[in-house]
């Protein structure tokens, strides 16, 4: 009793024969007898009065009759019971086992009562933290399995139309055909990656808005092309109206702005059946103050629709509602996720109306800043040469150390007029650089996985040379680490730039022009 006295707050020894109880209590320096006894029956049935809540008073009542606790008795040493008190807290319950007669029947027991609410608090987070963990898993689970599955069907695509092409290279237009359609499902595969890198980016909130000087007109435009481009062959019909363009042209991000279109207009073609229709509307909405308007823009759709049950979770990471209408929907399932975050960063609102079976409309409102027409023309005429021609002539050292990737970006450069050596590693990178006359090379292009040394190596190796342009020739990664901690340590490690392959050979292009002398 002295042991157990200093884990149970309250302790009754029981002479279950005689029916009778001494209630113990215990101290700091010394445990004693109370001098209270009485019918222990009773007190058992008092006790589950005074402590025990609605819910777990009948169990309770069960646990501590005395009729049944010798049977009960009869080969444990102690049976127990946990049940929530009127107080708020977690109890814990226990007859232990005392005296045995000499037939081994219980004779006499110890009833205890410990308080265990932080232990059960404790308990019910872990089974909190594991259920959310167990949820998480699945549906990052799921969003494997299926991005397993959307990945391997453009890689058949791809495998496929590159052996009817190398089978059909005296017939052009069905060559051509097949390299638009390797094309096309090349750029799926990069949408899919670069998903996954927005999140990433928004996560980390690296992802910065770039407000420019944007063509309304153009922006519509430009989107629409790319949406009719991608339509798969199911005789969609698309609609696209921008009207009520007061001002042409505004500061806001067009690459953010044209992502958070193409995916809403991706998401109803995959979701629209055959014949169905798609309407793209833009229109601006002026405000009171100065030089600020809303971008209104609606994309609407007869697809399939979306379930009030599924809305409630559609922004939800690696959400994708199926249908079995429309069974061969592909995607990351983070193209509404994306949608949302982005319009977050432009301070803007999104409102979803969705039927089953009769289709989907976003309504999508941006607060922009306009321009002053007045200012426009000189700012307009001022047209820039195109990147190509200004990259023409140049002559870049290229780290790459796979043979397939030196092969398509020489190529691909020399089609422009762009000449390239290359180094195998970043210790021939370093050494093909020092030893090379002043300005013999443009820039570098750097891939960072090498052997012998990386690129991030090979560039801090650089920038500490003697060589006159060591500290101010432009190193550009190219490389296919792209999360946000590849590109901090790429500018961390004394590179101008970061660009993710696979190349997009206009976007190097433009880096590129954007540091000719």
């Amino acid at each position: 009793m002295s042991a157990i006295s200093k884990i149970y707050f309250s302790i009754y020894r029981i002479d279950l024969n005689a029916d009778i109880y001494d209630e113990i209590s215990s101290g700091e320096e010394f445990h004693r007898l109370t001098g209270l006894s009485g019918k222990a029956s009773l007190k058992m049935k008092e006790l589950c009065n005074t402590f025990v809540t609605h819910e777990y008073y009948d169990r309770v009542m069960l646990f501590l009759d005395l009729s049944t606790l010798k049977e009960r008795l009869s080969r444990d040493e102690s049976v127990g019971i946990e049940y929530l008190a009127k107080d708020g807290n977690w109890h814990l319950a226990r007859f232990i086992v005392k005296k045995r007669d000499e037939n081994g029947q219980v004779s006499h027991v110890l009833y205890t009562t410990r308080l265990i609410s932080d232990t059960k608090h404790r308990e019910q987070n872990w089974i909190v933290i594991a259920e959310a963990a167990n949820k998480a898993n699945k549906a990052k689970t799921d969003f494997l399995s299926r991005m397993a599955h959307d990945i391997r069907t453009p890689m058949n695509a791809i495998m496929g139309f590159t052996s009817i092409a190398q089978n059909q290279l005296d017939n052009t237009e069905r060559l051509k055909d097949t390299l638009r359609k390797i094309q096309i499902s090349g750029r799926y595969l990069q949408q899919i990656a670069d998903d996954v890198l927005d999140i990433s980016r928004i996560e980390s909130g690296s992802l910065k808005l770039d407000n420019v000087d944007t063509s309304i007109t153009r922006l519509f435009q430009d989107t629409a092309d790319t949406a009719r481009e991608i339509q798969p062959e199911k005789h969609l019909q698309f609609f696209c109206d921008a009207h009520d363009i007061a001002y042409e042209h505004v500061l806001g991000d067009p690459l953010h702005l044209q992502q958070i279109y193409m995916n809403l207009l991706s998401n109803a073609i995959k979701y629209t059946p055959e014949g169905g229709e798609i309407h793209f509307e833009i229109y601006q909405e002026l405000l009171p103050h100065n030089h600020q308007l809303n971008l209104i823009s609606i994309i609407r759709d007869t697809g399939i629709g979306m379930s009030p049950e599924f809305m409630k979770e559609m922004y939800s990471k690696f959400s994708r509602a199926v249908d079995t209408r429309v069974n061969k929907v592909r995607g990351s399932g983070l193209g509404l996720t994306i949608v949302r975050e982005l319009m977050e960063l432009m301070q803007g609102t999104i409102h979803v109306h969705s039927t089953p079976g009769e289709g989907t409309c976003f309504k999508l409102t941006i607060p922009l800043t306009y321009l002053d027409p007045d200012a426009e023309p000189d700012k307009i005429g001022q047209k820039k040469a195109p990147a190509g021609e200004l990259c023409k002539g140049m002559h870049l050292l290229v780290a790459e150390d796979n043979d397939l990737n030196y092969e398509v970006a020489s190529e691909l450069l020399a089609l422009r007029d762009v000449t390239c050596d290359r180094a195998e590693d970043g210790a021939i990178c370093v050494e093909r650089f020092n030893t090379a006359q002043p300005f013999t090379y443009n820039a570098i292009l750097m891939d960072i996985q090498m052997p012998v040394m990386d690129g991030l190596e090979a560039t801090m190796a650089i920038r500490t040379l003697e060589h006159p342009q060591a500290k101010s020739i432009p190193i550009i990664a190219m490389t296919a680490n792209a999360f946000t901690d590849d590109v901090n340590s790429c500018m961390a490690a004394g590179m101008n730039r970061h660009m993710s392959k696979p190349l997009n050979i206009d976007d190097l292009l433009e880096v590129l022009a954007s540091y000719r002398n």
